[in-house]
C-alpha cells in the first residue's frame, strides 16, 4: 500500500534526524500545510523541532498551562474493550484525557473494533491529539485479537535475515497505524546472553550484539517506513539478568568497558539508524549510577549523561512502566515521576498515581528543581512527533478501513515465511528426520501450565501430515494416571516426538522435567529414537546429550511456528535456521543442521543398496533385447528407491526406421490411460482435501446432465472405482466429430449393469469425472493440473499434447481415421474428439516426471516442499477398496508399516 505523505516524511525524519545526520527525503514533492516543518533538504531532528517549532506546535504549546504541558508527557494505560459510558474504568480514562489532559495512551489487550472505537472516543475528547502506543513486538495480535501474530524476535534471529526483520517491522506498523497506534514499543534489542533470563529470552534477536544490532535496526527502519515510531528497548540492556524487573530491581555489576562492547553496541547502531524512541529499563548499574537502588529509568547518569550526551540520542526518551516493582519497591509514584523527568525523560509511562505524578512534576518545576525550558523542550518534541505523524490533521481511526488493513494475507504469508525459515535443527542422528511415515510414531506433548489447547495446533498439523501418529498431552498439573497413560504409548513406538511448551526462559516445570526424564530413560532402554522440539526457549534442549536422536527449536508457540515444525518433521519444508544463542554444554551459537525437503534426487545405486554393475548391466540388456526383438522401437527406463533415482536411461529411436530421431530422457510419451491416475485422480484428491468434492455424493449433484437415463444414484466413488455401470468405451470417432456431441452421448448413455454390482474399467465414467473437476475448479483440466500440480512438482515435461510434436515419440500410423502419423497429439480417439484434454487420456510425460508424481504419493502428498495432497487423503485413495481396512486409514497405514 502506498505510504501516506506524512508517514513517509516521518520515516525520513526519524531515520536521519535523531542521529543528527543529513538525509534528503526519498520521495516526490508533497503538498503540506504552510505551518508544517520544512520537508525539503536536510530533515530536522528532535532538537531542531524543539528549537524551531512549527506554527502549530508553538501555538499549541502557548495555549497550555504549565500543568497541561507536564500532562503531555504522561502516558496512561487503556484496555481495548467495550465500555458503557457509565463504566468506572471508562469514566476514569475520560477524566485523565479531558480533565488531566494527558498526552498519550498505551493500550493493552483488546479487540479490533473495541480498541478503535475507544481510541476515537478519546481522540475526540482530547484537546491535543493523543500519541497512542502499544507493545507489539510480535505483531498487533500480541494485544489485539483477530490480527496477525508474528514469530518472536529470536525466530528472526535464527534466520539472520535483515530483510525479514525490515518487512516484519513494516507489516506490524501498517496494521498498528490502521488501528490508530503510532508509537510501537519495539524492537527489543537486549543481547540475551544469560540462559536464566526470566523476562527477555525469545524476545531478543540473540546473544551476538552485532546480529541484534543489524536486525533491530532493520526492524526499526521497517516500522518507521510505515509511519510509526519505533522504540528500542530496554536501555541500557536487560539481556544479562536473572531477575524480572516487573518483580524486583535487577543489579548489573558490569564495567563500562563491558557495557560498551556488548549491551550498548546495538543502541549505538539504532541511534545511527535514526530510531525515534528509546525505552529506559528499571536496572541498577553501579558502574554508571552509584546511588543504591536507583534504576536507570530515573537516573540522570544513565539517561542524560550516557544516552543523550555520550551516545548522542535526541529522540523521544520513554520510561519502562513506572508501576513495575523494579521502581515501586524503592520510590513513590510522585518521586519516581519527578526523578525521571529531572533525568531527561520525555514520556513518563504509566505512573501508578497519575494526578499525583503530574502535580509532583509541576511543583518541581515551580520550585526550580526542573527547568521550565526542559519541560517545553520535551513537549515540543512530543508535539513535533505528533505533527509528523499527521495527528494534527487526522487523529481518528477509519473504521471502514480496518477489514482491509488488519490481518492481511500478505502479513499472514510473511509470518509463515519467518516461522518456516526460523526452525532450527540442532541434531539429527542416524538421519531420523525427515520421518519415515512407515514407522510407528508417538507424540507426547509436555505443556507447562494447565491449558492442553496450547499443544493442539501442532497436534492437528502433525496428524494432518502423518495420520497414523498417536498423541498424548501432559500438562504441568496432569495427574500421575495421565502421565502413566502417556508413557504407556511408548511401548508401541518406533519413533517418539516430544513437543515441549516451556513457560519460563530456561526450561519446563519440575513435574514435566521429571516426566521428560522418565520418557528418555524408557526410549533409551528400548533404543527408540526420540526427537525433542522446543516451542519456546532454546535453552530447554540442553542437558539431554545422547538421549536424543534429533533436536528442533521453534522459538515460540504461535500457530505458524507449530505448523512449520510439523512440516519440517515430515520433510515438507526445508530447515535452515541457525541457533542465535549458546546452549551451555550442548550447542554453540550458529549451530544448525540443514535439512532439505523430501525430493527425488539422482544418486549412485549403492546408496539405495543396489549392486551398481549388476543393476546397470541387467537393465541395459533387458531394453536392448526388447528393441532388437521389435517389442518397441525405443523407450525410457527409470528406477528409483527411497527418493533416489539410481537408473535413468533412454534407448532406441522414435520409429523402427533407424534414421528417425534418437530417444532421449526428455522425449515425451503419450501417457494414455495413466492420465486417469496422474491427472484426474490427483485432481480429485485435491478437491476432496478442499471439501469441494465428496466421494459419497452423486455425480449428478455436481453435473446434473449426467443424471439422465437412470444414472442419478451413481456417486463420485463409483466413478473412481469403475463400478458405476457405464460401458467401458464407445467408438465415438465413427459417429461424432465435435466434443459437445461426445459429451451429450455420455450423459444420456444408460447403465449396462447395476451400480456397484461389478467392476468394468470405463473411460466414460472418468471422462464425466473430468468434467466435474473442471466445473468445480472453474478451469479446463489441463490448466488446473499445470498450475496446481505439474508446476509445483517440477514436472516440466508433462502436458496435455505437445506443442512441438518433434519432441514426442510417435504413437502409431493411423490408417483408419486420421490417416497420418500420430505424434504429439493424443492417440485415444475419444480424447482427440474432446480437443485433446479429457479425464481418461491426453496427457504426455517423461519417465522422470512420472517418477516425481509417484514419489510425491509415496511421501504422503509432498515433494520439494510443496504439499500437493494431504497425507490422509493419499492413504485413503491408495487403499484397496475391497480391503477390510478400507475405511480405517490409520489401521491401513499401520498394517502397511
Amino acid at each position: 500500500m502506498p505510504m501516506r505523505p506524512f508517514a513517509s516524511l516521518l520515516a525520513a525524519f526519524l531515520l536521519a534526524g535523531c542521529a543528527g545526520s543529513v538525509v534528503t527525503a526519498p520521495m516526490a514533492t508533497v503538498a503540506e500545510p504552510d505551518d508544517a516543518p520544512v520537508a525539503t533538504g536536510p530533515l530536522p531532528n528532535f532538537d531542531t523541532l524543539a528549537a524551531h517549532p512549527s506554527a502549530w506546535a508553538a501555538r499549541t504549546l502557548s495555549s497550555m498551562t504549565l500543568r497541561e504541558r507536564v500532562a503531555q508527557m504522561i502516558v496512561v494505560p487503556a484496555v481495548g474493550q467495550f465500555y458503557n459510558a457509565d463504566d468506572p474504568t471508562y469514566r476514569e480514562l475520560s477524566r485523565l484525557v479531558v480533565t488531566e489532559k494527558v498526552g498519550g495512551l498505551i493500550f493493552f489487550s483488546g479487540d479490533v473494533y473495541a480498541q478503535a472505537i475507544l481510541t476515537n472516543a478519546m481522540q475526540d475528547s482530547a484537546r491535543v491529539p493523543l500519541l497512542v502506543g502499544q507493545d507489539m513486538e510480535r505483531g498487533v495480535a500480541m494485544r489485539v485479537k483477530r490480527t496477525t501474530l508474528f514469530p518472536n524476535a529470536m525466530a528472526v534471529g535464527a534466520t539472520g535475515d535483515t530483510a525479514l526483520a525490515y518487512r516484519m517491522g513494516a507489516a506490524i506498523a501498517t496494521e498498528a497505524r490502521a488501528l490508530g497506534v503510532r508509537h510501537q514499543y519495539a524492537p527489543v534489542i537486549d543481547v540475551n546472553n544469560n540462559p536464566a533470563n526470566p523476562i527477555i529470552g525469545v524476545r531478543s534477536f540473540g546473544e551476538d550484539p552485532q546480529l541484534v544490532a543489524s536486525l533491530g535496526a532493520a526492524f526499526a527502519r521497517g516500522t518507521q517506513s510505515a509511519g510509526v515510531i519505533a522504540t528500542a528497548k530496554h536501555f541500557p540492556g536487560h539481556g544479562d539478568t536473572d531477575i524480572d524487573s516487573h518483580a524486583d530491581l535487577p543489579i548489573l555489576r558490569f564495567t563500562r568497558q563491558r557495557l560498551d562492547s556488548l549491551e550498548l553496541l546495538p543502541y549505538r547502531t539504532l541511534i545511527r539508524a535514526g530510531v525515534g524512541s528509546i525505552m529506559i529499563a528499571h536496572l541498577s548499574i553501579p558502574s554508571l549510577e552509584p546511588e543504591a537502588n536507583v534504576p536507570g529509568s530515573i537516573s540522570p547518569a544513565i539517561i542524560r549523561d550516557l544516552l543523550q550526551r555520550q551516545l548522542g540520542f535526541s529522540g523521544l526518551v520513554i520510561t519502562d512502566a513506572l508501576n513495575m516493582s523494579g521502581v515501586t519497591r524503592h520510590f513513590s509514584s510522585a518521586e519516581s515521576a519527578v526523578r525521571t523527568v529531572k533525568s531527561g525523560t520525555d514520556l513518563v509511562l504509566m505512573p501508578p498515581e497519575v494526578s499525583a505524578a503530574i502535580d509532583a512534576i509541576t511543583a518541581a518545576v515551580e520550585r526550580g528543581e526542573i527547568p521550565r525550558a526542559q519541560i517545553d523542550r520535551s513537549v515540543l518534541k512530543i508535539l513535533g512527533a505528533k505533527q509528523w505523524l499527521g495527528l494534527d490533521r487526522t487523529k481518528r481511526v477509519a473504521l471502514d478501513q480496518l477489514p482491509k488493513e488488519l490481518g492481511s494475507t500478505e502479513s499472514a504469508a510473511l509470518a509463515r515465511e519467518i516461522a518456516v525459515r526460523s526452525i532450527t535443527l540442532l541434531a539429527n542422528r542416524d538421519a531420523v528426520l525427515p520421518l519415515d511415515r512407515r514407522r510407528r510414531v508417538v507424540s507426547v506433548a509436555l505443556i507447562d501450565g494447565s491449558d492442553v489447547e496450547l499443544g493442539r495446533p501442532f497436534a492437528a498439523e502433525f496428524t494432518r501430515r502423518l495420520p497414523t501418529v498417536k498423541t498424548a498431552f501432559v500438562t504441568a498439573t496432569a495427574t500421575e494416571s495421565v502421565r502413566a497413560s502417556a508413557l504407556k504409548l511408548l511401548d508401541s513406538a518406533e519413533v517418539v516426538i516430544v513437543p515441549a511448551y516451556p513457560r519460563s526462559g530456561a526450561g519446563l516445570s519440575a513435574a514435566n522435567r521429571a516426566t521428560l526424564a522418565t520418557l528418555l530413560r524408557r526410549t533409551r532402554a528400548r533404543r527408540v529414537p526420540t526427537v525433542l522440539v522446543s516451542f519456546g526457549s532454546a535453552y530447554l534442549v540442553g542437558g539431554h546429550g545422547d538421549s536424543l536422536a534429533a533436536v528442533l527449536v521453534g522459538y515460540g508457540d504461535g500457530d505458524d511456528t507449530q505448523a512449520a515444525v510439523a512440516a519440517a518433521l515430515v520433510g515438507e519444508s526445508p530447515v535452515t535456521g541457525r541457533l542465535p544463542v549458546t546452549i551451555p554444554g550442548a550447542f554453540g551459537r550458529n549451530s544448525g543442521v540443514e535439512l532439505r525437503p523430501l525430493s527425488l534426487r539422482t544418486g549412485a545405486p549403492a546408496e539405495a543398496g543396489f549392486n551398481s554393475l549388476k543393476l546397470t548391466s541387467s537393465l541395459d540388456s533387458l531394453m536392448t533385447a526388447a528393441i532388437r526383438d521389435s517389442a518397441f522401437p525405443g523407450g525410457q527406463l527409470l528406477v528409483a528407491k527411497d527418493g533416489l533415482i539410481v537408473y535413468d536411461r533412454a534407448f532406441g529411436h522414435y520409429t523402427y526406421d533407424l534414421a528417425s530421431p534418437v530417444v532421449t530422457n526428455e522425449t515425451r510419451y503419450d501417457m494414455a490411460s495413466l492420465t486417469k491416475v496422474v491427472a484426474t485422480t490427483t485432481a480429485a484428491m485435491r478437491l476432496v482435501d478442499s471439501g469441494q468434492l465428496d466421494l459419497n455424493r452423486t455425480a449428478a449433484s455436481y453435473l446434473p446432465a449426467f443424471g439422465q437415463s437412470g444414472k442419478g444414484a451413481v456417486t463420485i466413488r463409483d466413478l473412481l472405482l469403475h463400478r458405476s455401470g457405464l460401458p467401458a468405451f464407445k467408438l465415438y470417432w465413427k459417429t461424432f466429430s465435435v466434443a459437445d456431441s461426445v459429451l451429450a452421448d455420455i450423459y444420456r448413455t444408460p447403465l449396462q449393469y447395476p451400480t456397484g454390482s461389478k467392476t468394468v474399467y470405463s473411460d466414460l465414467g472418468i471422462i464425466s469425472l473430468g468434467k466435474i473437476i473442471e466445473k468445480l475448479t472453474g478451469q479446463p483440466l489441463d490448466r488446473y493440473m499445470q498450475s496446481a500440480v505439474f508446476t509445483p512438482l517440477g514436472m516440466t515435461h508433462t502436458s496435455y499434447g505437445v506443442r512441438d510434436s518433434t519432441l514426442a515419440a510417435p504413437t502409431e500410423r493411423d490408417t483408419y481415421w486420421r490417416m497420418r502419423l500420430v505424434q504429439g497429439t493424443v492417440h485415444d480417439e475419444a480424447a482427440a474428439l474432446l480437443n485433446g484434454v479429457a479425464g481418461h487420456a491426453g496427457l504426455f510425460s517423461t519417465a522422470e516426471d512420472a517418477a516425481r508424481l509417484i514419489q510425491m504419493l509415496l511421501d504422503g502428498g509432498v515433494l520439494d516442499g510443496h504439499r500437493i495432497v494431504e497425507a490422509g487423503t493419499v492413504a485413503r485413495f491408495i487403499v484397496r477398496q475391497d480391503d477390510p481396512l478400507a475405511d480405517d486409514y490409520s489401521a491401513f497405514m499401520g498394517a502397511r508399516a
